[in-house]
């Protein structure tokens, strides 16, 4: 008799232990950055004063300085945002945000371009961009600096050598997080021992769309008649885990922009390929 009674008990018991988890709220610990990121996930050790080391649900560990960071929270779980690791530039031009000392990462367009950074300190980088035969092969690096939580500005170089030094030199003015964020850029290119008279000027911006994807937008004025090379490039950036997106676009010229009223034409394809280090 006794057994029979336990059996129900024991079930309902059971049920009742199986319902209330469901019901249970799970946290996670929350580090909001100076710089407007957010990074979520388990702290696994804390240096009072000094760092804070956090573990991503993607399995990534961060190590965060204290001066990076703006607080820490728990909070109830939520939908992981896939780290937008690539954000110090668009499709081609960089924005002001440097990237970390001893990260980096290698990216490839059609795998006919490659090119690769890599944080020196926490606001410098070197890199490099070259073709699969190594010409020409151009040194690109880069400052960038924080003035306040949402603005950032920085510089760098263009340079390369064939015959004689030719190259750009830019600067960069950010305004925004690494979530969302506008650039505006503006060069000078050199060689063959002139200046370009007239300035170069970019206009670029993207933001988060979904957990995984961004939009992104890149401009760019080439020349002294400016009608001559507005160029568009516009698409998006799939964070794939990890360190690793793809960005997959068009890029068009103004001129055809401006037939779209007799016929629409989304430009050329464009895809780039990136891996963090």
């Amino acid at each position: 008799m006794k057994v029979r009674e336990i059996r129900p008990t024991g079930i309902l018991l059971i049920l009742l232990l199986g319902v209330s988890s469901s019901f249970a709220q799970e946290y996670e610990d929350v580090i909001y950055l100076t710089d407007g990121g957010v990074r979520r996930g388990l702290i696994l050790e804390q240096v009072p004063n000094e760092a804070v080391k956090l573990k991503t649900s993607n399995g990534e560990i961060f190590v965060i300085t204290r001066s990076e960071i703006s607080r820490i929270v728990k909070e109830e779980k939520t939908a992981v945002l896939t780290p937008n690791s690539h954000y110090t530039r668009y499709f081609f031009v960089p924005n002001a945000f440097p990237l970390k000392k001893k990260s980096g990462y290698l990216q490839s367009t059609y795998l006919m371009a490659w090119s690769a950074n890599y944080g020196v300190s926490d606001y410098t980088s070197i890199g490099f961009l070259t073709t699969p035969i190594g010409q020409p092969f151009i040194v690109t690096p880069k400052i960038g600096v924080k003035v306040s939580d949402n603005w950032h500005i920085g510089g760098g170089v263009l340079l390369g050598y064939i015959g004689d030094p030719f190259g750009t030199t830019y600067g960069l003015s950010t305004w925004g997080n690494i979530e969302k964020n506008v650039t505006v850029a503006l060069g000078w290119a050199f060689g063959g021992g002139e200046i370009h008279q007239s300035p170069m000027l970019s206009v670029n911006a993207m933001t988060r769309i979904s957990k995984s994807w961004m939009l992104m937008v890149e401009s760019w004025m080439l020349t002294d008649e400016a009608s001559d090379a507005h160029i568009l490039l516009y698409g998006v950036r799939w964070h794939r885990g990890g360190k690793n997106s793809l960005d997959a676009g068009f890029a068009i010229h103004r001129e055809v922009i401006e037939g779209w009223t007799n016929q629409f034409y989304p430009g050329f394809p464009f895809l780039n390929w990136t891996y963090g280090f």
